[in-house]
């Protein structure tokens, strides 16, 4: 039997932990959470299980233990993961200041109980305010990866 050596780490996890890190260090430049509020207090996880019968590429939630984590589809490509990532750190900078908290079948946004909207419904944007600013955000976010990761146009595949 072969045992994987432990200093050496999943390149696709390194990757999304990188490009979460860089969202986050975005905000807390951005001033949309503080520093302290978001180090070393996540983490990443590629989870098929999670995801797909709701059919998201990613979200961010709490775990068991309460712990911030983004939960990612491991078949996304480089630029897949940047764009979930751009949206999902926005919504785990959330999390980590306060504001949101998701909880099955409804979420709690600064202490206002919300009931959540299927995707396809036309007011999920407008009705979930953490969504509102997550989808503002997030293009700003994922020109901060495009500009900080380029890409070789081969890698995005």
């Amino acid at each position: 039997m072969k045992l994987k050596d432990p200093t050496l780490n999943d390149p696709k996890q390194e990757v999304a932990e990188l490009f979460v890190g860089l969202c986050l260090q975005k905000l807390v430049e951005m001033e949309k959470v503080e520093r302290q509020q978001v180090n070393g207090k996540w983490y990443v996880e590629f989870n098929a299980a999670k995801l797909q019968r709701k059919g998201f590429g990613g979200a961010a939630s709490l775990d068991c233990n309460n712990r911030p984590v983004i939960y990612l589809l491991p078949q996304l490509n480089v630029d897949g993961l940047m764009f979930v990532i751009a949206h999902e750190a926005v919504h785990l900078a959330q999390i980590c200041r306060g504001d949101f908290v998701p909880l099955f079948g409804f979420s709690i946004w600064k202490a206002q109980e919300y009931v959540l909207l299927s995707v396809d419904d036309p007011k999920y944007t407008e009705a979930q305010p953490w969504e509102a600013e997550a989808d503002d955000l997030s293009p700003v976010l994922l020109e901060h990866l495009k500009l900080k990761c380029v890409l070789d146009p081969e890698d995005a595949t």
